[in-house]
Order: structure tokens, then sequence, then C-alpha cells
């Protein structure tokens, strides 16, 4: 709502910032909204503990018909029932802040969302090999896990990361390169996630659920 109310307030924190800095950074506030919303995206941590709190119960899922991948991405819907709709939200709002061309939009649109599947699966993969069943209140495993501890640290090297390339290199080589640049980081970041998830991380779900 901000983003709406003071958009062209912020047109004017940019130009302060190329002053300050010596630097053009012409068109990049689309670039910067948007690494805002990804750096958002990498905060949400639902999925690292959605398989530790079955705790005791875990058997009840691993005497159940239903396959390990089929479990795996079941654990992954309800942190992407929050950051999906809330990315296409805030990314609907940069967009009548800023008043972005169809390419600026869709590079807006998708790419948080790209970022919130590639953190949920990352968050549920480093969950599965790092879980804790042993608790005596669930607060321990969504609070004070060394899974959350982890991916806190993973989402903040990753914001920082995309944040530093959009910055440099839009400064140095244009907009247009950074975002390509930042596109091309965020999906193999979604590629490593999918390959960890649905290969190491899997089969140790099997193993996990079978009991060995």
């Amino acid at each position: 709502v901000m983003l709406v109310v003071k958009g062209a307030e912020l047109v004017g924190v940019i130009s302060i910032l190329e002053a300050s800095l010596e630097v053009t950074l012409d068109g990049s506030l689309p670039l910067l909204l948007t690494m805002l919303s990804v750096t958002l995206s990498t905060m949400n941590y639902t999925a690292v503990s959605a398989l530790s709190l079955e705790g005791k119960n875990l058997w009840i899922i691993g005497t159940s018909p239903i396959g390990a991948k089929s479990i795996a991405y079941a654990k992954l819907v309800p942190q992407l029932m929050v950051t999906i709709p809330a990315n296409i939200i805030t990314s609907v709002l940069i967009a009548i802040a800023v008043k972005p061309d169809v390419t600026e939009f869709l590079f807006i649109l998708v790419v948080p969302i790209i970022m919130a599947i590639a953190m949920s699966m990352m968050s549920l993969s480093i969950n599965i090999a790092l879980p804790r069943f042993e608790y005596e209140h669930e607060v321990q495993v969504i609070k004070q896990s060394m899974a959350l501890f982890v991916t806190m640290l993973v989402g903040m090297l990753i914001g920082a990361l995309l944040v530093s390339v959009a910055l440099l290199v839009s400064i140095e080589m244009g907009t247009l390169v950074a975002e390509t640049l930042i596109l091309a980081i965020v999906l193999a970041i979604f590629a490593v996630s999918y390959l960890i998830l649905t290969g190491p991380a899997l089969v140790k779900l099997e193993k996990i659920l079978s009991g060995r």
C-alpha cells in the first residue's frame, strides 16, 4: 500500500542515492523493489519445520500408501500458500507505483514467485537433512532448531547476493543486464533446490519414513 501512496517519493529517494554515491541508477527502481520482494521471499520458513512437526506421529505417514515424493510436495504447500499470493500482491503494488513496461512487469511478477518456490524446496530439504522429532514443545522445532538456523543463514546469504548483484551490475552495466543476471541466478537457485529435494533429500526422506 505504501508503494502506491508513496510511489512518487521513491523516485526522489533514488535521486538522493544517485547523488550521494555519484552513480546513475536510471530505470533501476523496479529492479530494486523487486529485490526487496525477493529478499522477503527468502525469509519465510514454514517448510523448514514441516517434517519435524510430525514428531512421534511420523510413523503414520511412514506406513501410509503415499509415496515420499508426494509427501514432500504436500509439505511445501503451506509455505507456498502464504508466499505466492503475497508475492503477487506485492508485485501488483510495485507495478502500480512504478508503472513498468510489460517486460519489467513480468520480471517483477515472476522472479519473486520463482524464488519463493525455490526457498520452500530448500527449506524442506534442510529440514529433511536436519530433522528433530524429539521435543517437548512445538516452538522448539519452529524457532529453535538447527534446520531453522541453517535456512535463515542461507536465506540471508541469497538475499545479500541478489541485492549486491542488482546494485553493482545496474550501476556498471545497466538495468537490463542486471535483470537478466538476476533472473539467471534465481533460475539456477531454483534448479539446484529442485535437484536436491528430488535427489538426496528424497532418498533420506524415504529412509526416515521407513525407519531406517
